[in-house]
């Protein structure tokens, strides 16, 4: 920034990006929502404002192994058909009970070429295919270039509401809602993958993590729809 040329192993700069380091400190990690606590939770949006479309992020966040800011929009922020999740970027593919989720952009996707992401039918109420069904069946604005969540009164879901309900219906099932975030369903869905035996290629796969040698496995129908199954049949 101020025309300085530093050598590419300068002491000086890996010192001080090791006391940044220090001085930071270790990343906040927050608890894993696994799929026996998503079945209890999820129940428990019956009755509340919205409740199919909570339910529907939801399950989307877990058994697609979504980031919440790649679900929902950020504060502060306006929605862009160009950048944003819309009605049209996830398409239900009846035959397979899969849905094709299109995300235009995501943290490992640093060309912003889009990815489509596959999320099966776990064949138990907790279900995001199925919520998704429901959920679009009933879109408030179903629309191409609509935003994909929003509420009766055409408000986009935003992450920090989404995160503040989830902590409701987690301190309402007796957790602590500060062990948990947004992040959370994620975790989860990694943590539980893990659990009932998913090799590393797999959980890479699912969770969009980047590593060149698992991109030939990416169009797997067989194994997306077999994961949503595998954790709801472990639990």
């Amino acid at each position: 920034m101020h025309s300085l040329t530093l050598p590419p192993y300068s002491p000086r700069m890996l010192l001080a990006l090791k006391g940044a380091t220090r001085l930071t400190g270790p990343p906040d990690r927050k608890s894993p929502i696994t799929y026996s606590i998503l079945s209890e939770i999820i129940p428990l949006l019956c009755g509340r404002h919205d409740e199919l479309m909570l339910q529907s992020a939801m399950s989307l966040s877990f058994f697609g192994c979504f980031r919440a800011g790649e679900l929902c929009l950020p504060e502060g922020v306006s929605y862009s058909k160009k950048l944003h999740l819309s009605y049209s970027n996830v398409i239900i593919n009846e035959p397979l009970s899969q849905l094709k989720v299109f995300l235009k952009q995501s943290k490992s996707d640093i060309f912003d070429t889009g990815v489509e992401v596959k999320v099966g039918c776990s064949g138990t109420p907790v279900c995001a295919y199925c919520s998704m069904k429901s959920y679009l069946g009933q879109h408030p604005c179903p629309a191409p270039d609509s935003p994909l969540f929003m509420d009766r009164n055409l408000h986009v879901l935003r992450k920090q509401y989404f995160v503040a309900t989830t902590k409701l219906v987690l301190a309402s099932a007796g957790y602590d809602p500060t062990l948990y975030s947004g992040h959370s369903f994620r975790a989860g869905s990694a943590t539980a993958g893990a659990s009932v035996g998913f090799s590393e290629w797999e959980l890479k796969m699912l969770g969009r993590w980047s590593s060149d040698a698992y991109h030939i496995y990416l169009r797997d129908d067989g194994l997306v729809t077999s994961f949503a199954r595998r954790l709801a049949e472990s639990n």
